[in-house]
């Protein structure tokens, strides 16, 4: 058995590395432990081929909390966010849309559509960004208790709840790759005195007589500790790594109903030379955010989800694109870049075969979507990387490949996320904590539910509400 510590993290996440920050900031003995090789879980930068650096999961930033970012010093482990301003939408006729480029350009584009569009566009960004206010002080509450904001989804709103560098409602590359806010985040965990130990899979966490104790990793080795925090997403917390017999039947019947099926995959693409799109040829701002392949009318989207619902993935995807290679020239030789696609409406269960034999195919259909809007893409493509629901899965350890740890959907969200009762980070079990995703306020890599569990411990701590062992 391995020395105890006071607390134990599974999973070198985002928010769990955020919380191991917080707690050894605290003074608290914090060890995390991490199946894979790197930190980071789906927030990580991979060199998957010589020269071309990935952010192979998650793939943008908006909303990592300021708050984090200064409290546990981030810029100065070095965490450096690069502007991702524009949203450009090419359509099949040639036209397209380019916003993000300042109000009187943005109302210029709309213009070119819809005049009536465009005089309502400012009101309606007015809108929107009150909403975000109102629901931007929840993220901080454990949990929030309020009513819905009832102005629009919560996913959404999370366009405008989203901050970078300071500026509400924006966007942002990380230099280096998305691995690089892991990486920040892991030197402000060792800066306090906490250790991290990658490769290091847990498989069991230890209860005796209702209180948690530590964990056995595979192989067998035995940490003792005297809270221990799951960065897992709950479905895997406690279907997997906790007896049934150690958890209230009512608890576990809540969890395995629990909607955590993902509907979406990731494609990695390095390539030769910048795609040149027929709406818009050449080089530009265009090519320095994110890119929408969407259609031109409602019915591609209500295509692509009635194919979704058949259990197909679309046939005509929603692609959403980002180059971050544009504005890092370190990810990609030069002249060279480095794209990650996020491929909608993607099912995890098939109506036919598996995603072992099929997987290929959707990237092959992927890219024959991309290129009837940009058709150097074919020629381009140098390396190619397919991930889908079932990769989510078996690499990053997204149940379902959901990569939230559950919809966010209203009646999994705020006081009900993951379960009515039991969404203040605490869980049935003494001493044993959630930080993940599936905890309020939900998914995107922002911190919040990682920062949020910490103080909770701490205030318990305080409180001496832990049974120790």
């Amino acid at each position: 058995m391995s020395g105890a510590v006071d607390v134990i993290v599974l999973g070198a996440g985002h928010n769990g590395l955020v919380a191991a920050a917080y707690l050894a900031r605290a003074g608290v003995k914090t060890l995390v432990v991490e199946r894979r090789p790197i930190v980071g879980g789906a927030c990580v930068t991979e060199e998957l081929l010589p020269g071309y650096r990935f952010s192979t999961a998650s793939y943008v930033l908006s909303l990592l909390r300021p708050e984090i970012i200064r409290d546990l010093r981030l810029r100065e482990h070095g965490l450096e966010i690069l502007p991702c301003r524009a949203s450009f939408t090419p359509f099949p006729d040639g036209r397209s849309l380019l916003l993000g480029l300042g109000d009187r350009e943005d109302a210029r584009q709309i213009a070119r559509f819809s005049g009536r569009d465009a005089e309502a566009y400012p009101r309606f960004n007015t809108a929107i960004a009150r909403a975000a206010d109102f629901v931007r002080p929840t993220l901080a509450m454990t949990p929030p208790r309020l009513p819905s904001p009832g102005i629009g989804d919560f996913v959404f709103l999370h366009y405008y709840l989203g901050e970078a560098n300071g500026s509400p409602g924006s966007w942002g590359f990380v230099k280096g790759g998305m691995g690089g806010v892991a990486e920040s985040l892991a030197a402000a965990v060792r800066s306090h005195g906490a250790a991290i130990r990658v490769g290091a899979a847990v498989e069991r966490i230890l209860v005796k007589d209702g209180v948690a104790r530590g964990v056995i990793l595979e192989g067998g080795e035995e940490i003792r500790s005297r809270i221990v925090v799951s960065n897992a997403d709950p479905k895997r917390t406690f279907l997997r790594m906790v007896e049934r017999s150690q958890i209230p039947a009512e608890f576990v019947r809540g969890i395995e109903n629990l909607r955590c099926t993902g509907n979406s995959a990731k494609i990695n693409l390095a390539l030769s030379e910048l795609p040149d799109f027929t709406a818009l040829p050449g080089d530009g701002p265009h090519l320095r955010g994110s890119i929408q392949v969407c259609g031109a009318h409602p019915d591609y989207l209500e295509d692509a989800f009635e194919d979704y619902r058949s259990g197909r993935p679309s046939r005509r995807p929603y692609l959403d694109i980002v180059i971050p290679s544009t504005v890092d020239t370190t990810l990609a030789p030069s002249g060279h870049h480095v794209m990650s696609i996020s491929v909608k409406f993607v099912p995890y269960h098939l109506a036919e075969g598996d995603w072992k034999t099929r997987k290929e195919t959707l990237g092959d259909l992927t890219v024959e979507t991309l290129a009837a809007y940009a058709p150097n893409v074919r020629r381009a493509i140098l390396y190619r990387q397919v991930l889908t629901p079932l990769c989510l899965e078996e690499v990053y350890g997204l149940t379902g490949g959901n990569i939230c740890h559950g919809d966010m959907a209203l009646d999994q969200l705020f006081a009900m996320r993951p379960l009515l009762g039991w969404a203040r980070y605490r869980t049935p079990i003494d001493n044993l904590y959630l930080c993940g995703s599936g905890t309020h306020p939900g998914g995107g890599v922002m911190g919040a539910p990682g920062r949020n569990a910490a103080r909770v411990i701490l205030k318990d701590l305080r409180r001496a509400r832990l049974r120790t062992f």
